[in-house]
This record gives structure tokens, sequence and C-alpha cells, in this order.
């Protein structure tokens, strides 16, 4: 569903160039707004505390002298006298860096009896030099934080979240920039109005411009009528989305199905306008500006009759293709010389992402063997003073790409194990366990060993669990998409085994939940899998 939305983003964003062009617009003119009327508010309409100027007169030399100040330091301070400042602090540090330490320490403790207070405005016009800065900054920030990648498929509430994190943005970097500033001390209370005025007015300008877009597309403005072509789950998906998102301003005429009725029950409350093969005459009867058509794989024998219904019409076609069913891997457009292609499986490890992965492995899985060496030593001596044979076993399973590999695990069962049964599952209670080992497997402490076949890159910490090939025969037939878990490495741990699917669980909702994996793989969500282990991944009542 994720990757539809994010479609139908692409494919929608193109009419609402104007309504975020507006956006972007309004956005700025709030943020002037609130910079120049929070120098009114400050100055004029509250003025609270009242504003004053802070200067160190020309008549204070006689001052200077007797703070123990000599000639040369007072000519230091020549451009200072009679200058105002907006604070006492910034005269203070403006002092500080004209004298030594020592000197500015001898006249700091008489300053304030030097120092006059006149009641005074600071003026306008570097207030008003700001306006380009803030131009310019709110435009870089706001694109940077991604204020507007989501309108207008946002919720309002989302929408104003994310204009106020540019905001934030640009009060936080406006008020650092003011304070390494050495030309003119801006007022502090200003900062605080701005602040507080930009936010409000931002959500505010959120408020004002859905109202707008809501009153004009009642009066019929900025709306394109479309049909739906279609009678699917993926046309279902689509229609689901375009309910969530009420603000884009399409108005969905009907459905047009392949057959003679309305077979998928998500869509029955469509008005049905015809099938296919009466597309020509539903787009001349409705006036429809758009025809968005989601035919299945299956479903593609509709695509001549789609196709002679539209071409005596100039209406727009977009397309929702087939790629949402569960063997889609990571699909994504790409080009080759030009012509479109679109991956529908591939594996999430490749280029960056595999080395980071692969990394991130290597620093786990040595500082993992390096914890757990004790209870590597203890587990060792304990099996060898409760069973005969050796302390590792070695189990051919099958990895990445289809690879086999030799997995590592601490012996828990006798030595001949499946001498008379052959390859088969372990059960509870199984008699074939060994004291320690039914501890062992208990605990998933016999699963330790894999650090190493992580370590080796055969494994990775976190990914699908490996099965036997030999069961992998019958899966793969009898299961289907089981092979696409193989698009990415096998795992100590994964998002079916924190989930309780492991053991003697259901197969088909192990799979469901590895490819879940496979498509939304990331290093967080890897870190995610990782600290649920710590709780859901080491006792589990189907770990026998």
């Amino acid at each position: 569903m994720g990757a539809l939305a994010g479609w139908c983003r692409t494919v929608l964003r193109r009419q609402y160039q104007i309504v975020l062009a507006a956006t972007v617009v309004l956005d700025l003119l709030l943020i002037l707004a609130a910079w120049n009327a929070s120098y009114w508010m400050r100055f004029y309409a509250v003025n609270v505390p009242p504003a004053q100027m802070y200067i160190l007169p020309r008549a204070a030399e006689h001052g200077l002298n007797a703070a123990g100040l000599d000639y040369g330091d007072v000519a230091l301070l020549d451009l200072l006298l009679d200058k105002p400042y907006s604070n006492l602090f910034a005269l203070r540090r403006a002092i500080a860096e004209n004298l030594s330490p020592d000197k500015f320490a001898l006249l700091d403790a008489r300053l304030e009896s030097l120092v006059r207070e006149l009641p005074a405005i600071p003026p306008y016009a570097p207030y008003r030099k700001v306006n380009n800065f803030l131009i310019i900054l709110s435009l870089i920030v706001f694109r940077l934080t991604g204020v507007y990648g989501g309108v207008p498929f946002q919720t309002l509430r989302r929408e104003i979240a994310a204009a106020w994190k540019g905001g934030v943005a640009v009060i936080v970097v406006t008020m650092a920039t003011s304070f390494f500033y050495r030309d003119f001390e801006y007022s502090r209370v200003h900062m605080v109005y701005f602040g507080l005025l930009a936010l409000g007015l931002l959500a505010l300008g959120r408020l004002t411009l859905r109202g707008v877009l809501a009153a004009l597309r009642q009066r019929g403005y900025l709306l394109r009528s479309f049909v739906l072509v279609g009678d699917s789950a993926l046309a279902a998906r689509f229609y689901a989305q375009w309910q969530r998102h009420p603000n884009l301003g399409m108005r969905l005429l009907g459905l047009v199905t392949p057959g003679d009725t309305v077979e998928t029950p998500a869509l029955r409350d469509i008005p049905r306008l015809g099938p296919i093969s009466a597309l020509s005459d539903i787009l001349t009867r409705t006036s429809a500006q758009l025809v968005v058509s989601a035919l299945t794989m299956a479903q593609h024998d509709s695509v001549a009759a789609l196709q002679q219904g539209l071409a005596t019409h100039l209406v727009d076609h977009k397309i929702v293709p087939d790629l949402y069913s569960p063997t889609t891997l990571h699909a994504e457009p790409e080009k080759l010389g030009g012509i479109p292609l679109i991956t529908v499986t591939q594996s999430p490890l490749e280029g960056w992402n595999l080395v980071v992965k692969r990394t991130i492995d290597v620093a786990g899985s040595l500082v993992a063997l390096l914890l757990f060496s004790p209870l590597f030593l203890a587990i060792v001596l304990a099996m060898r003073l409760s069973s005969p044979g050796p302390v590792f076993y070695m189990q051919e399973r099958m990895g990445w790409n289809g690879r086999n590999f030799n997995m590592l695990k601490f012996r828990s069962m006798r030595v001949d194990a499946e001498a008379q049964t052959g390859a088969v599952w372990a059960s509870a209670d199984d008699a074939r366990s060994t004291l320690i080992g039914r501890l062992l497997r208990r605990t998933s402490l016999d699963e330790l060993p894999q650090l190493i076949n992580v370590l080796r890159g055969e494994m990775s910490l976190v990914g699908p669990r490996p099965e036997r090939p030999v069961f992998i025969e019958n899966f793969r037939t009898q299961i289907p998409h089981y092979m696409l878990r193989h698009k990415i490495k096998a795992g100590m741990t994964g998002w079916a085994q924190i989930n309780g699917w492991r053991g003697n669980t259901s197969l088909e909702k192990r799979i469901e939940f590895d490819l879940f994996y496979i498509s939304h793989w990331s290093i967080g969500f890897d870190f995610r899998i990782l600290f649920l282990t710590l709780f859901k991944g080491f006792i589990h009542p189907n770990a026998y």
C-alpha cells in the first residue's frame, strides 16, 4: 500500500504545481509578515520592557581614566563612545573585544555608573535588511526539511507539522545568525515574537489555503473528473488511496469494468458506468478528463478494448502498474537507453546497502563473540561432560541467491539422530535431544556458533532463517513465492521469528513476514529487530 501511495504522489503531482507554487509563495509572505510585524509589536504595540538604547558617552572619558585605563586604552574605545547599543550585554561585549581581560575587569566594575540609558526605538532599516536573507533562508530550509514533499497528499495536521518543522529551523538559524552579526544588535524580545508569530501564521496559512481550495472545488474549479477502469484488488487499492486523499481535487465519476458485473466487493459502492467495450460512449456521456486504468496482468485481454475506447478522445490516461503483489520486492522505475523499465523483483542488498550491512555484521559478530566467549566455554565444557561426540554440528542450509553453506550450531542431539528417520524437523520433547541440548534449544543458545557464519559472510545478524535444501525442494513448489526469501542473506534472527513464527508454525505466515522484511528493509529496521530479539528472540514456546 505504501508503494501505491508513492505512485499516486508521483503521477498526480503535476496538476498541483500551481497549488504547490501558491503554498511556497504564501509561506514566504507569512515569514516576512511575522518578521516585520514583530518589529511593530515589540517597539510600538507592546513595547514591554520599554525599548532603550545604551551608550557610553564621550563625557565619561574622565571616568574611564578613573577606572584605571590609560590614554591608549581610552583611544581604543573611542569608536564606541556615543554609539547606541540595544542592551548592556552588547556594549560589554564590544568593550571586551577592545581591551585586555585585566583592563576590562577594571572597567566592568564601574561600567554601570558610566553608561547612560536613553528611551529610544532602534531604527527599522537594519530589520528591513533581513527580509532578503529570510527569503533565501526559507527557500533553502523548507526544501531541505521536505516541507513541500507531501503537499497536497498529507492531512492538515501533518501538513502543519511539516510547516512548523521548517519554520522552527528558519527561526533557529535566524537567531543564531543574529547572535554573530556585529553591525547591529537585534532585540531578543523581537526574536521571541517572530518565532511565535511565524509558527502561528504558518498554521493559519495552511488552514486558510485548504479552505480556499475547498471553496473553489465546490464551485467546480481545480477539479478533474475521472473514471476508474478495472475490477481487481489492484483497482481497489487505488480506490482506497483516492479515498484517503479527499483534497486531491479528483472527482470519481464511476467504474468501468472488464466484465459485465463488479466482482471486487471493495468496488461495489462505486457507480458502474459499463464495460470496457463501451468506454468510448462512456467518455462521451460523462465528459471525463482523465482515465485511470488499473488492469492486472491477468486482465491483459482487455487492453486492446481500452486502447480502442481511448483512441477517439482527448482524455489523459494514467496507468496503475500491477506491481503490488506479494512477489514485488523493491519495485522501482529506471531507463535503459531511453526505454523505461520497471524492476519488479530485486535484492535490497546492492551498492552501499550491501557495504553498510556487511560492516554492521562484521562488527556485531566480533563484539558478540567476544562478549559470549565465557558462555561458549561453559557450554563446551557442559557438552563434553554430558554427551560423547563433537561439540559443533554442521548442517547444510540454503542462503543468499540460493547458495548452500554449512550452518554451525552447538550439537543438541545424539550423533546418530537422523540415522533412521532422515531429515525431519525437531518436535517438542524430542527424544533425540541430549540433556544439555534441550536447554540449549529452549534458550536458542545452540544458535550462537552462527556468529562465525556471520563473520564468514555466509549469514547476516538479521534476515530470514535459512532452511535445509531437502525441505526447500518441497516448499518451493508448495508455498507461493517461497524462493523470494533468498533475495537477502539468511539471518540469525528475523522479523518472522520475533513475531512468533518459528518452529512448528505456519510456513505461509513465516514467508509473509520474511517478504515484508525484505520489501521494507533498512538499517534502522535491522536495529529494531536486533533490539526486540533481546526480549522475544531467545525463549519461545516453539523453540525446541
